[in-house]
């Protein structure tokens, strides 16, 4: 067995989350909403069914500032993080059901049947037209390969759209095996916020992918997905995309985000601010509870 937590944090051998289109041919596979607009790949504006663009219509109603300090800062946020690119991250202990977002996440299987409470959670909310989307990217595609995403419409939900993320089972068997499931989880969140940036969405909300049901350890889950995402807002500096908020209702999950992200270092990184007491070094880097 190895060591997953020491090799994240050094991060040796893990390449630029830009150099995954050439080492996993994974996919980004779209039902887009509306009249107008439907693809199989990713599209550069998801036009809604009044004719505007996504984008038009960020994290708190059509009319909301671009400036992050009016965003966000409310009663379940724990920690924020500032980013030197002008994008912030924020960890909520809360629903993710309720989130204000251009887009929420959706951790789910290849073959998209959505069978964790979280996931069946997120589609029964959405509704009928949500789930007729899901069912048509499987009649086309038949599965979705780990570490690639599929798209749907926000049905019900208060976001655009719902961005199905098929997250890798944790796997430290060997050394290959550990090393393939870290480019799976770090890509899978690269597509998702791919998408985001190609669909120019202003804001996403991210449960702890992978944490769970996929058996990831929550502490080696959590600093993957923070150093992932500050990695991609580093080389997408002029993006869209300027509000992360990293969701968990599990009071366990969160407060392991928040020590994760006390502790990151990463050259996109300018401040961290955290919002309660850690919890004592080590206590939550086994936990596989979401």
């Amino acid at each position: 067995m190895f060591c997953a937590l020491k090799l994240c944090k050094t991060m040796i051998g893990l390449p630029p989350v830009r150099t995954l289109h050439r080492a996993f041919p994974c996919r980004t596979l779209c039902e887009t909403t509306g009249e107008n607009s439907r693809s199989n790949g990713v599209s550069g504006n998801n036009i809604n069914s009044s004719g505007s663009t996504s984008h038009e219509s960020c994290r708190g109603g059509s009319n909301c500032s671009s400036d992050l300090t009016t965003l966000g800062m409310g009663n379940g946020v724990k920690a924020c993080l500032e980013t030197k690119s002008g994008q912030r991250i924020e960890i909520v202990q809360g629903d993710i059901l309720d989130e204000d977002v251009d887009a929420i996440v959706n951790p789910t299987d290849k073959y998209l049947l959505h069978e964790s409470k979280l996931s069946s959670d997120i589609m029964n909310t959405a509704g009928y037209l949500a789930k007729r989307q899901n069912e048509k990217l499987i009649l086309r595609h038949y599965q979705i390969p780990a570490g690639s995403v599929g798209v749907t419409t926000g049905g019900f939900l208060s976001c655009h759209s719902i961005i199905h993320a098929v997250t890798p089972v944790y796997n430290d068997g060997t050394e290959e095996e550990l090393d393939y499931s870290i480019r799976m989880l770090r890509a899978v969140l690269h597509y998702a916020l791919l998408m985001c940036h190609d669909k120019r969405y202003f804001s996403v909300s991210i449960p702890a992918l992978g944490a769970g049901c996929n058996k990831w350890p929550t502490g080696l889950c959590c600093r993957l997905l923070l150093y992932t995402t500050l990695t991609f807002l580093a080389d997408h500096p002029l993006t869209p995309l300027k509000f992360v908020c990293f969701t968990d209702s599990n009071p366990v999950v969160v407060t392991t985000f928040v020590n994760e992200a006390a502790e990151l270092r990463h050259p996109n990184l300018i401040t961290t601010e955290t919002f309660f007491e850690k919890l004592p070094k080590g206590a939550d880097d086994d936990n596989e509870t979401t």
